[in-house]
């Protein structure tokens, strides 16, 4: 059996382990429609993220998965019941501390796994260079995109097809999809903003009444299969490849 999550090792197990890749999971809690819970991002996120480094393990990947954080950005959803919001500067502050708790352990590569879309790492990432670590950020939703016609009907911002289909696949029990609205949503005044040119932080609920942005009524546990195993068998070799690659040189780009 391998062993590979930290909430599950003891001292003795860390002591004779190998580790090359450090993963954090961080997901949101946020309503997500009617019918979906509201731990709906760590819930699917913690999935994921733990079914990838399984396999991962399973393939040689010397790995460690690290507890889920349940908590996001979610300033523009203040005004629905029960969104925790920790705003983005905050939540950088809490990764810098992990992340540099983790590095004492002479791990240096480390992954962000994120499953909320109002998290963005991106400028994180920039403001913690130079460094001699590698960290990278996975948004697990987009991994798949380029299949993701093939699998689903409709776009997915919030609580749509695709994120229904992929909670029906992983913990039906939580889904009452009897209870869910239709995830319509008001388009901007602005040509730019439609069309993405221009970009705003949008205010929830302005933009849609039931917190929901997609159509939710056609997804199925076989979608949300499928989006997941394209999903983490791209991930997982991400991971086993990651695991073996020697940090040196022009890492990670090719000499």
């Amino acid at each position: 059996m391998h062993k590979f999550e930290l909430k599950s090792l003891t001292q003795k197990d860390i002591k004779s382990k190998s580790i090359e890749v450090a993963v954090i999971p961080i997901g949101a809690t946020e309503p997500h429609n009617f019918h979906l819970p509201y731990g709906t991002d760590f819930i699917h996120t913690e999935h994921i993220a733990k079914e990838s480094c399984r396999i991962a393990s399973e393939k040689g990947a010397e790995i460690l998965l690290l507890p889920t954080i349940p908590y996001g950005v979610d300033a523009n959803m203040l005004n629905f019941p029960f969104a925790i919001n920790v705003y983005q500067k905050n939540l950088n502050n809490f990764l810098k501390d992990i992340i540099d708790s983790i590095a004492k352990n002479n791990i240096k590569k480390i992954v962000i796994f994120n499953g909320h879309g109002g998290n963005d790492f991106k400028p994180f990432l920039r403001d913690l260079m130079p460094t001699d670590l590698f960290i990278s950020v996975i948004d697990w939703w987009k991994v798949a995109l380029d299949e993701y016609d093939n699998i689903f009907e409709y776009k997915d911002d919030h609580a749509g097809e695709m994120e229904t289909s992929v909670m029906l696949k992983i913990t039906p029990d939580l889904v009452n999809i009897k209870d869910a609205k239709d995830g319509h949503f008001r388009k901007s005044i602005f040509d730019g903003i439609n069309k993405g040119w221009v970009v705003i932080a949008r205010q929830w609920d302005k933009l849609t009444v039931s917190s929901g942005v997609g159509y939710p009524f056609k997804a199925t546990s076989e979608k949300g299969e499928k989006y997941l195993k394209l999903t983490i068998n791209r991930i997982v070799d991400y991971f086993v490849e990651l695991s073996k690659t020697e940090i040196k040189g022009t890492f990670p780009f090719i000499d």
